[in-house]
């Protein structure tokens, strides 16, 4: 990843997970929409790969040397891209996954127990701490392909 984009992702998250603990915002609430958007970009990042795979696009992004990351072609930055929005997706459907698993009964008996509430705090708050980096590479790979292509077709 560029290292603006990884300073960006990394603020983002601490700054995201920092403002939901703080507010006591709960993760549960938005649950079910953050597994909808991450599966649909999952199938994005997939498709694209797909597309991307035999393409003249592919071909010529394999060929050219990145600007910023000199060691690696387009498409290798882009394959870093699309890993590293894969895995906070995947972590994000964990997270959510398992928010939504916790029964309102045993949460409700637990929460009398402060250790219990705290981690629910923290778990609810690294969930939407990787949902805002969701959004960030959704847009970070849109930006990247849409750009490419457009160079390329220009080509």
């Amino acid at each position: 990843m560029y290292p603006k984009h990884k300073n960006i992702a990394i603020a983002m998250f601490f700054a995201t997970i920092v403002v939901s603990y703080l507010l006591k915002l709960n993760f549960k609430a938005i649950a079910s929409e953050s597994i909808s958007i991450v599966s649909i970009a999952l199938a994005v990042y997939a498709i694209s790969i797909s597309n991307l795979v035999g393409s003249n696009l592919a071909k010529a992004m394999k060929a050219t040397p990145d600007k910023i990351i000199k060691s690696k072609t387009q498409l290798g930055v882009l394959k870093t891209y699309i890993q590293s929005a894969m895995k906070v997706a995947i972590s994000t459907l964990v997270i959510s996954c398992l928010v939504k698993l916790i029964p309102e009964q045993t949460k409700e008996f637990m929460m009398e127990v402060p250790e219990y509430k705290t981690v629910m705090e923290v778990i609810s708050a690294i969930g939407f701490g990787l949902f805002a980096i969701d959004f960030l590479f959704i847009w970070l790979i849109f930006d990247f392909i849409t750009n490419r292509q457009m160079s390329n077709d220009k080509e």
